[in-house]
């Protein structure tokens, strides 16, 4: 027997569909305009019809309970994720620590702080929401251009499943009577933090202590250092174009996104879950021209998907029904001597062609999944191209305001600028510091915590098979906590203790290293190995005991300034 499979106003059917297959609208056209004679009407129903005629139609109601099922329970998988009791930010190394500077500022004041490396925070009047007005507000701050202090100070730097290369970091807190003071959200303070590395190729970051994790954060990167090269007003035109074609080309592409159609199950005739169906039943030799109703199967259109209505005329008698269309809904009317019932309904498949539209709707599926996800990754592209040309436009911007007025900025301009108390607690080591730093990151904040200009590095491979973690002497070290420090890329990896296991313990060939452990006795450990020691590719690793009497911070600087021998 040929099977058929209905299709209803689907666009570009090819001829030879159409004479193959039979058109759903055309039989039912048909029909309409040439009702058989009512003992042979295919719709009529009821027990005369079915003992003088032997033609039937079954209402057939398909009972489907709908239920409301509970979601499965949903377990997250945590991944260098500290415990829940343990603090986002814990010093390491029991009795060290690295102190807040305190500046003390007046609310009903405009005041500016200048620390050490020329970073600067500004604090308009009304910033600071203090619960005594008329006292002052002491500002605390801790700012970090090294791995040594980062790491005393406890603040952690992984992000995700890579460790954060830092170009500068600074942590600030505002205090009165040690109670945190809420800041104005009107009225955000501006801070301008000092890099050691062009903050160009590097993002920026908050730390959220209550989830113990970075996130993105806004934030002008300037680069100083170009200011001695003049940039003309084309230049910047120009890259405001690029801007402008980068932004022309997403919006195109978001259009694109909205004009892709995913495919409905209604339009391949599939039945839905849970819903009410029935069918005819007809002599096909009485009634050829409604051949193609029997693998036809209608479904009663419902917006809680159950009529409680069509279960129960289900049940009654009914002498005829009417089938017809208006746009693109079907409408059954049912009838008997005394009463009439209309229901919406729909045509779907069954059998062999419910399993060929099932299939034509999963390759359509498919298909427009796949488009869809060319059309994002293309999108994500042009976000990068826009990002890098307004990241281009900015610095141009930067390096004309500072060709203009900003190549004689230093120190001594920003002590100028800065209150006469905080200008009294700055040192003429401090104004010859700030030449140091000639990048810088700008961002404004409503509250309080730890900021950064950093960069994700991925952990190296682990080594293939375990390794050997030693005391001089060849006594077998066990580290609660290990730590790898890159002193070529500014970077810390973080094993242990809520972070990556030990065993998986890997080291960056290419680059200086310096490793740093502590027992479950608090002991420490270190190690300095250097580009290609053959220690990277052997079984063991030797660590020798730090010093009680040394502060682990003077070590660590030590380490990383090359001053200790290698071990």
């Amino acid at each position: 027997m040929e099977n058929f499979k209905v299709k209803l106003d689907r666009p570009k059917i090819s001829s030879e569909e159409i004479a193959s297959r039979q058109n759903f609208d055309n039989v039912l056209s048909t029909f309409n305009q040439a009702k058989p004679p009512a003992y042979k009407n295919p719709w009529f129903w009821g027990s005369a019809g079915l003992a003088t005629v032997g033609v039937t139609t079954i209402l057939t109601l398909n009972a489907f309970t709908l239920k409301n099922e509970t979601d499965d329970k949903k377990i997250t998988l945590k991944t260098n994720a500290l415990p829940e009791d343990t603090k986002c930010i814990k010093a390491p190394v029991a009795g060290e620590d690295i102190a807040f500077k305190t500046y003390e500022v007046n609310p009903l004041k405009d005041e500016k702080i200048v620390l050490e490396s020329g970073t600067t925070i500004e604090i308009d009047k009304g910033t600071l929401q203090a619960e005594k007005p008329n006292e002052k507000v002491e500002i605390k701050v801790r700012e970090f251009h090294d791995q040594a202090s980062v790491f005393i100070s406890g603040i952690p730097m992984d992000y995700q499943k890579d460790a954060f290369e830092s170009a500068g970091m600074i942590e600030i807190k505002g205090e009165q009577d040690g109670e945190e003071v809420k800041i104005n959200p009107e009225k955000p303070i501006d801070i301008e933090l000092k890099t050691t590395q062009n903050p160009e190729t590097f993002g920026f970051w908050f730390l959220n202590q209550d989830k113990k994790a970075w996130e993105e954060y806004p934030a002008e990167t300037n680069n100083t250092a170009k200011a001695a090269t003049p940039v003309s007003d084309k230049q910047v035109k120009q890259a405001e174009q690029k801007v402008q074609q980068a932004e022309n080309k997403i919006t195109a592409v978001e259009q694109q996104i909205a004009r892709v159609e995913t495919p409905k199950k209604e339009e391949y005739k599939i039945p839905g879950k849970n819903t009410q169906l029935f069918d005819l039943d007809f002599d096909k030799h009485d009634y050829p021209e409604l051949s193609a109703f029997r693998n036809i199967v209608f479904e009663v259109v419902h917006p809680n998907g159950y009529d409680a209505e069509f279960a129960k005329n289900s049940k009654k008698n009914w002498s005829s029904v009417d089938l017809s269309k208006n746009q693109e809904k079907y409408t059954a009317l049912f009838k008997n001597s005394t009463e009439s019932y209309k229901v919406q309904v729909r045509p779907v498949v069954q059998g062999s062609d419910l399993k060929k539209a099932e299939k034509e709707f999963d390759q359509a599926l498919a298909s427009a999944q796949k488009t869809k996800t060319e059309l994002e990754n293309k999108k994500q592209e042009l976000l990068a191209e826009k990002k890098a040309s307004q990241q281009a436009l900015n610095a141009l911007i930067q390096q004309q305001i500072a060709a203009q007025d900003l190549q004689s900025r230093n120190r001594y301009n920003q002590l100028a600028e800065a209150s006469e108390e905080n200008y009294k607690k700055s040192s003429n080591a401090d104004m010859a510091a700030v030449q140091d730093y000639s990048n810088s990151v700008s961002f404004q904040t409503t509250r309080w915590g730890v900021f950064n200009s950093d960069k994700p590095i991925a952990y190296p491979e682990p080594f293939k098979i375990g390794v050997a973690l030693l005391w001089v002497g060849n006594q077998a070290a066990k580290f609660k906590q290990l730590f790898v420090f890159n002193k070529d890329k500014n970077t810390r990896f973080s094993y242990g203790e809520g972070f990556r296991n030990i065993d998986l313990l890997g080291l960056q060939k290419n680059d200086d290293l310096v490793l740093v452990g502590i027992d479950f006795e608090g002991n420490i450990g270190y190690c300095e190995i250097k580009k290609d020691d053959p220690v990277k590719s052997t079984e063991k690793i030797t660590f020798t005991r730090k010093d009680k009497s040394t502060k682990t911070l003077d070590l660590l600087k030590s380490l990383m300034d090359g001053t200790t021998d290698t071990v």
